[in-house]
Formats: structure tokens, C-alpha cells, sequence
């Protein structure tokens, strides 16, 4: 605090003097210390002593002058024994008020911290290295889920996406309660970097990113991750390099091979958009024998596989057999002939 008197009690021995700074300091502040008259046993009187000291970045845990992910997994560690809010001042000079309580002031000025270290010191990809199990993770065309289990309690994914002729988002950004979730979205850099964790032990859970292509080409996307446990400790760490097959352009449904088949055939299908979508077999007669019926899948190409058996598990006739592709905006059937 500029020019602010600081509480302080004393006390000496023989040959020190020992001074204590009553709290709370604020952080980053500048304590200047003159200790004048100074006389020794001999009745030396000694020159003017002076000491600055300076104190510690507020939510900095491991006193690196950033506020990162290893602070945010200190803070998971510890909590809920941490008091940092309420807090007075400008960032990232700021005095807390402590009020006795862990909630969530404490993890607004965090994330104040964490804000204002990032802007200053800017988000780059770290020389990482490969440490324990690589993470579970579902990567369609459209979208990157990690599947987040119950040991890991904090960690990082950062995601540099220049490859990409689009753009990411973090889909589960919502306030949950007991989670802690910080990101930063660079859209001219083209990185989404995101922070994690769970003040308390909780289920497996997900991270979802999803992913905006303009084109249709294969591209791309970039990735560090690290994962702590309830201790602060990394379990996990790593870089992997993610690629995103071609997309169709249009719909459309391909004639199935082998045709005509017994027992069995395959049939594709181009889906240019994520859509529910459902492959269903008729008889001659037009009567539903076979339906697949597929949630959610995403944009790209994809296939079925038939085996001659209904929908009961019961084997049908030898004949003539219509499959259809049915979405929201698309339909088509095609005809195929089951031998015996």
C-alpha cells in the first residue's frame, strides 16, 4: 500500500532483531525496513540499516510470479483451508479481507489472479513432458470430449488450433457447483486454453470442445494437457496432435457391398452436418424388417452392417430388400437382393 503503516510486533535475542508483519500485506507491495541508533556491546553506534522486502503475488502458491494451473491444483489441494477473499485494491495489488469463509469470493479473486497473469505473461505452449496414461478422449469432426475420471482433481488443456480453418469452443462452461472452470479464447492467436477443477471429490466428468470447420478439407488441431490429483501432483502430461478427416459436402446414401449377399452387407452413408440419423430395411411389401437407429452421429462417413436378421434376431427370407437413409433433411432408398 503506498505510504500505508503496517502493523508490526518485535522482539529481540542477543544479536537479531525480529520483526513480524501482522496481516493481512498486500500483495506485490514493497516493505522498506530503516533500523537506526543501532549500539553494540562496545558502544559502537552502527550506520543506518536498511532492508526492502517485497511480498508475494496473491494466489501464487508456488511463488513463480504466475498464477497458473499448478496454483490452481495447489488451491484444489488445499481447499477448503484457503482465504483470499474478499480483497481490496487493483489487481494484482490487492488486500484480502479475510471473513472466515472458503467460497467463492475466494475463487473470483483467483480468478481475478489468474486473469491478469495471463494477460501479462502471456499463453504459449510448454515444453511438456509425456507422464502416466495418455487421457481418455472422443474426437469426431465436430467435437473433442475428455473423459475426466475420478483421481483427477484439477488440470490444463490448452489447444492451439492454427491448423484449423475454423474455430473451438468450450461447450460445458456453465457454473456447476463445487467445480472451477477458467478460460481464455484467443481467436487471432487461434488457442483456447482451459483450467479445472474440482474442490471436491466428485464422479468421472467430461471437458467438451467443439469444433467449427469452414471447409470440408482434413485439417488439424494441437493439444497439451496436464492433470493433477487431490495432492497437486501431475498424474497425467503430454502433447498430442489431433487429425480431423475430410467432411462430405452433401448428403448421400452409396450402394451397399456385397450386393446381391449372404449373410451379410455393409451400407454407407455421407452425412456433411451432425444430425440423428436412421438406416431402415423394408420387405417387399413395405413393412419395416430392420431399423438402426443412430443418435448424434457426427459430420463424415459412415457405414452400417446388416446380417439377413430382424429386428427380433430372427433370420429373414431370401429376396428383394429396400434400406433407406432417413435424417431431418435428407432421405434416400436404395435396393438390394439377399441370396440363400
Amino acid at each position: 500500500k503506498m505510504n500505508a503503516k503496517i502493523d508490526t510486533s518485535t522482539s529481540q535475542s542477543a544479536d537479531s532483531l525480529i520483526i513480524d508483519f501482522i496481516g493481512p500485506l498486500t500483495s506485490l507491495d514493497t516493505i522498506n525496513i530503516e533500523v537506526s541508533n543501532v549500539i553494540d556491546r562496545a558502544g559502537s553506534k552502527s550506520e543506518l540499516i536498511k532492508v526492502k522486502l517485497f511480498t508475494s503475488l496473491l494466489a501464487d502458491f508456488n511463488n513463480d510470479f504466475r498464477v497458473d494451473v499448478e496454483d490452481l491444483a495447489a488451491l484444489i489441494s488445499t481447499w477448503p483451508n484457503v482465504e483470499m477473499g474478499p480483497a481490496t485494491g487493483t489487481i494484482p495489488y490487492l488486500t484480502p479481507q479475510p471473513d472466515g469463509k472458503s467460497n467463492l469470493r475466494d475463487i473470483a479473486v483467483f480468478t481475478r489472479l489468474w486473469r491478469w497473469s495471463l494477460n501479462n505473461n502471456g499463453a504459449q505452449r510448454k515444453m511438456i513432458a509425456d507422464l502416466g496414461n495418455e487421457p481418455s478422449m472422443e474426437v469426431n469432426s465436430n467435437e473433442i470430449k475428455f473423459n475426466i475420471s475420478e483421481d483427477i482433481r484439477s488440470g490444463e488443456v490448452f489447444i492451439d488450433y492454427s491448423r484449423l480453418d475454423g474455430s473451438v469452443s468450450l461447450k460445458n462452461n456453465n457454473i456447476e457447483e463445487n467445480k472451477v472452470v477458467i478460460y481464455e479464447h484467443d481467436h487471432e492467436q487461434k488457442f483456447l486454453l482451459v483450467n479445472f477443477g474440482a474442490l471436491k471429490a466428485a464422479d468421472d466428468d467430461q471437458i467438451s470442445i467443439s469444433i467449427e470447420r469452414n471447409n470440408t478439407q482434413e485439417s488439424g488441431i494441437d493439444l497439451d494437457y496436464r492433470f493433477f490429483n487431490e495432492f497437486a501432483e501431475i498424474i497425467s502430461s503430454g502433447k498430442k496432435e489431433i487429425e480431423l478427416a475430410a467432411i462430405p459436402t452433401e448428403f448421400a446414401l452409396h450402394n451397399n457391398y456385397p450386393n446381391p449377399f449372404n449373410p451379410t452387407t455393409t451400407m454407407r452413408f455421407d452425412l456433411p452436418i451432425q444430425t440423428d440419423a436412421k438406416v431402415v430395411i423394408f420387405n417387399m411389401l413395405g413393412q419395416k424388417v430392420k431399423t438402426f437407429d443412430l443418435k448424434a452421429l457426427s459430420a463424415g462417413y459412415h457405414s452400417v452392417k446388416w446380417n439377413a436378421r430382424n429386428d427380433l434376431g430372427d433370420p429373414v427370407g431370401a429376396g428383394v430388400y429396400f434400406y433407406q437413409l432417413q435424417t431431418n433433411n435428407f432421405t434416400r432408398t436404395k435396393k438390394m437382393v439377399l441370396l440363400k
